[in-house]
């Protein structure tokens, strides 16, 4: 909170445009905005394994190589312009380990130097968490930890991540919301509970 408040961080937050499964967080971008001051980015892919992230502005998006809706190629930023990256999942095991498309474009990006430094989370509902490990591959890097729509942030034990917020257990580290946010079928945050989730980022922005 003290390096937020020096203006050392630079309160940009990676979201994602969703995919079919995904949990739908572009409601927040505007919660994050006026709330918090924080902006956001969204991914860019090239179609060929390489992705990196631009500045969510109030310019049209334009379908990338993959033809998902993000910023033109002309506002990619760099890793140091990030502070937290949300990361959508199809599931985690306890270590971290993400399950998504296959196409292997966050784990390549989170290979690169700068990248590898950013925080990142991902976004799933709590029923997708395995408890036996996921198949993996030499390339696949662990993600620092993970929200579900129960309300629960859980850390890795190995993460400097949110130490100072959340609980000792020997698998991971998990706190509750405020209150709890509930995903509808569709994978939208309830209206109710968008401000809740918007908090808690912030709080995880702040707290690095």
């Amino acid at each position: 909170r003290r390096r937020h408040q020096r203006g050392e961080l630079s309160a940009l937050i990676g979201l994602y445009w969703p995919l079919p499964g995904e949990v739908d967080l572009r409601p927040l971008r505007g919660d994050l905005l006026v709330e918090f001051g924080l902006r956001t980015a969204l991914p860019i892919a090239d179609g060929k394994g390489q992705m990196t992230y631009g500045c969510w502005t109030e310019a049209p998006l334009v379908k990338d190589a993959c033809g998902i809706p993000a910023p033109a190629r002309q506002s990619v930023l760099k890793a140091d312009e990030l502070s937290l990256l949300l990361v959508p999942a199809l599931a985690v095991d306890r270590m971290g380990l993400r399950l998504g498309y296959g196409g292997g474009y966050y784990d390549r990006l989170r290979s690169r130097a700068g990248w590898c430094d950013v925080p990142a989370l991902l976004v799933l509902p709590g029923a997708c968490v395995s408890q036996k490990p996921l198949p993996n591959d030499p390339w696949d890097r662990p993600f620092e930890g993970w929200v579900c729509e129960n309300g629960s942030i859980a850390v890795v034990a190995e993460s400097r991540l949110f130490a100072d917020i959340a609980g000792t257990d020997e698998d991971s580290r998990e706190t509750a919301l405020d209150q709890p946010v509930n995903f509808p079928q569709d994978g939208s945050p309830d209206d109710r509970n968008a401000m809740a989730i918007s908090s808690r980022i912030a709080l995880m922005a702040t707290a690095l």
